[in-house]
């Protein structure tokens, strides 16, 4: 007769950032397609824009997902996720910065910035081109989950965000081509500029901004062991 006198207890992280990455490259990639062969299906140009909208918005819910994981795991001391690559003393070192509940209203790239900090790393200075891109990434995000018809802000709510004209200065900078769905009357944003390649450039804009925050660490990015599956 045996008698259990002990319990085991199963924990399971989920690291939805890696999903959110994932589904960018991949409704990038689907608008790819439509752009290219005509499916023979109702609503081709429609499914298009609505593929580049939501291949925005996942790469930006990558860069938010990503900083929140890495901060949870941390502050839980959980040695996987995106602090697997990470030593104890740089996990120890970023669990130092505040819990994410008091990180509510502090801005995606204001938390990266609190951590590196917290950790004794110097932050990714906004200036350089991989922050430029990041945060213009997520000033369109944005711009498009909190869209008012014909709206034109000509100044931000917040002091550091970019205005309406200030982001669609920017994209014009980056000479994308025409979306071949958008008519003669639609405006620039977010009609004219919504095409596979700029879903391309956001996603990569959010890949390249978090590989460069962990190489701070010296570390690989969270996403390095699916890069074969990112592709855009």
């Amino acid at each position: 007769m045996f008698t259990v006198t002990d319990s085991i207890q199963l924990g399971i992280r989920d690291y939805l950032s890696l999903s959110h990455i994932w589904a960018a490259c991949y409704f990038a990639r689907s608008a790819a397609a439509l752009e290219r062969v005509d499916d023979g299906l109702p609503s081709r140009s429609e499914r298009h824009f609505a593929q580049i909208v939501a291949s925005i918005g996942a790469a930006a819910d990558f860069l938010d997902g990503t900083v929140n994981e890495l901060i949870q795991d941390a502050r839980d001391d959980n040695p996987g996720g995106p602090t697997q690559h990470m030593t104890p003393a740089q996990r120890t070192a970023v669990a130092t910065t505040r819990p994410l509940t008091d990180l509510r209203r502090s801005g995606v790239l204001d938390k990266y910035d609190i951590a590196a900090s917290a950790a004794g790393v110097l932050p990714i200075a906004r200036g350089l081109r991989v922050g430029q891109d990041a945060d213009l990434l997520l000033a369109v995000k944005n711009a498009l989950s909190h869209s008012v018809p014909e709206t034109v802000t000509t100044v931000a709510d917040d002091p550091s965000a970019l205005t309406v004209q200030q982001m669609e200065q920017r994209l014009r900078m980056l000479k994308l081509p025409r979306n071949p769905f958008a008519g003669p009357g639609q405006p620039f944003f977010p009609h004219v500029v919504a095409t596979h390649r700029f879903a391309a450039w956001c996603c990569e804009a959010a890949m390249t901004y978090v590989e460069a925050y962990f190489r701070l660490f010296n570390v690989p990015p969270p996403f390095e062991h699916m890069r074969p599956s990112l592709l855009t």
